[in-house]
């Protein structure tokens, strides 16, 4: 007689005995107890990857060992490459809604994905709510009732494997007992012989071997810790990278001896200076003829601010925030958000007057606040801030060149 066993972790020792059970209601004699060794094969998946940028060209990647390595780990491979930016969406009007958003939010950190686990939601809504209020113990019911089983499975088996070699009489069931396990196999196996041939068929047939193809193949490194740390990044640079588990990898092909899947994560470097994201060559251009507006009998001049973009911006530009304040009144700003694929705007100025303009360059950067200026640029703007983060500039608008009458209002009499 022979039997196969099914779903057994690969490199791992087992003991197996056996015992005839017959239809007299009893169990016959344990045979004695038989060791062997199940046969290595790919390891699982690495469990919780993480990294974070430590400098403006270095990141450090941290994860956990396989929960199955089916063998002794030697080796992670760890692709990567860089990834190029996109923006979430191509419309301006939408982009410049972040800005909102960036004055308010509060820093978190965010964690990066792990494709290593999931999470099932079980409780009742009654349950959530207990947890809430602080009302459910997990630790007195669930945890006791675990407990029980643990200790109940752990008693039976030290009886049963401390008296295989010693049992020469076989174990008498009564009738009650025997004929509650027959019907708890019975159902049992009614419901579940389809669902666990379905599930185990790959295990019962040899599988094949899948190639190992990573889905980055421009750079990768090798290590047997589980810590490593990439160096010689661009800046403000979003990197992809793919973390295998391996066995002796100068033994077997990777195709053997690596996991089936390698976990992704992407990571962003420190951007670069602030001053990368300054705007260029910022001109105003009056209108040739001052008799461009006329509101409620005053003189208003038309204005046009261009400038070219950053040559190396850290990151993709997501908008441009314009400021235009009178030096005397702080309080009265014009603010303009200008699209990224736009390099110039139209505004209406006081004629002699002394205004304060100020440029500043949102990129992925700045919106994620890595260059700590959030404070400094929703506050007021003043002397002292340097034009070492954001273009800033004082400038008089021109005079009238003749002389202009106010009208009085005309006498409805």
């Amino acid at each position: 007689m022979s039997t196969q066993l099914e779903s057994l972790v690969g490199y791992q020792w087992y003991a197996v005995y056996v015992s005839i059970t017959s239809n007299l209601d009893t169990i016959g004699s344990f045979s004695s107890i038989t060791y062997f060794q199940t046969l290595q094969r790919q390891p699982e998946p690495v469990l919780n990857l993480h990294g974070k940028s430590l400098s403006r060209s270095t990141i450090e990647l941290v994860w956990q060992t396989p929960s199955k390595p089916n063998g002794p780990t030697t080796n992670y491979l760890v692709y990567y490459a860089p990834i190029e930016d996109r923006l979430p969406v191509d419309n301006s009007k939408l982009l410049c809604l972040m800005k909102d958003r960036w004055r308010s939010e509060v820093n978190v950190q965010v964690n990066n994905l792990n494709l290593t686990q999931s999470v099932q939601c079980s409780q009742s809504k009654a349950e959530v709510n207990n947890v809430i209020t602080n009302n459910y113990d997990y630790d007195d019911e669930e945890s006791t009732n675990i407990d029980h089983v643990a200790t109940d499975l752990s008693i039976i088996e030290y009886k049963l494997i401390n008296s295989v070699t010693r049992r020469n009489d076989p174990l008498t069931l009564s009738k009650e007992v025997k004929a509650d396990i027959i019907n708890n196999l019975d159902i049992f196996f009614e419901n579940n012989t389809t669902d666990f041939n379905d599930n185990y068929q790959i295990d019962v047939q040899e599988s094949s071997v899948v190639e190992h193809r990573p889905y980055i193949d421009q750079y990768n490194r090798s290590t047997s810790d589980t810590r490593i740390i990439i160096d010689a990044l661009k800046e403000a640079q979003l990197y992809l990278f793919q973390v295998y588990a391996c066995h002796n990898i100068s033994k077997q092909a990777l195709s053997n001896s690596c996991s089936l899947n390698g976990i992704i994560l992407a990571v962003r470097t420190k951007p670069g200076d602030a001053s990368r994201d300054l705007v260029r060559n910022v001109q105003l251009t009056s209108s040739a003829d001052d008799s461009d507006r006329l509101t409620a009998g005053e003189r208003l001049f038309l204005y046009r601010i261009s400038w070219l973009e950053p040559l190396d911006p850290n990151g993709l530009v997501y908008y441009y925030m314009i400021y235009i304040a009178q030096n005397s009144n702080n309080e009265s700003v014009q603010e303009y958000c200008v699209g990224y694929d736009k390099y110039s705007i139209s505004v209406i100025l006081l004629p002699s007057t002394t205004y304060r303009l100020r440029i500043i360059t949102y990129t992925i950067a700045r919106l994620n606040n890595e260059y700590d200026d959030r404070e400094r640029i929703n506050g007021e703007p003043s002397p002292s801030n340097s034009t070492n983060f954001i273009f800033e500039l004082t400038f008089t608008t021109k005079g009238l060149s003749r002389p202009f009458q106010r009208l009085p209002w005309p006498n409805p009499n």
